[in-house]
């Protein structure tokens, strides 16, 4: 059965990647309009699979889930966990209206009201953790796998993808 279930999500991966990559084009060759693009849509893409298939009941429930991924390792007691839900779950309107912008409108405009908020939700999450937990976050995203990590399953960024989205917003 896990192989069936790790097949199947595999093969939603691959459809996902190729619908953004397909995205992608009509966006442009820009690499940062690529990775929003990428971004964008594998991301919206799991939220909803994550609700059809009643694995959450709702976008904002998935959203919080797969945010809250990354609290494990960064040793966040559980009864500290709840802040940091009620967090993520603040965040989620605001980025699943400029997503659904993003997704329709196909622009530059649009992509980079959407960076911008993940810049912010960036700040913000960096500012609720204690400077070890900062630093393990950090640490993770400097791995070899940080990009599908980040791309995938949830929408933090690393350092030196936040560097690039800083540049791209402001100019």
């Amino acid at each position: 059965m896990k192989k069936i279930t790790l097949l199947l999500s595999l093969l939603f991966l691959a459809t996902t990647v190729a619908t953004a990559q397909d995205h992608a084009k009509e966006v442009g060759k820009d690499s940062i309009n690529w990775y929003v693009a990428m971004h964008s849509l594998v991301v919206d893409g799991i939220l909803k699979k994550n609700v059809e298939r009643k694995k959450d009941p709702d976008m904002v429930t998935s959203f919080v889930r797969m945010k809250g991924g990354c609290l494990k390792f960064l040793n966040i007691a559980e009864n500290e966990r709840q802040k940091f839900r009620d967090f993520f779950s603040q965040q989620y309107p605001e980025v699943e209206t400029a997503n659904n912008q993003f997704i329709k409108d196909n622009d530059k405009q649009s992509a980079k009201k959407l960076v911008s908020i993940l810049l912010r939700n960036e700040d913000q999450f960096r500012a609720i953790l204690t400077p070890a937990q900062l630093e393990i976050y950090k640490k993770e995203f400097t791995k070899p796998h940080s990009v599908s990590i980040e791309m995938l399953n949830n929408f933090y960024v690393s350092d030196k993808v936040y560097k690039i989205f800083n540049e791209y917003v402001n100019n």
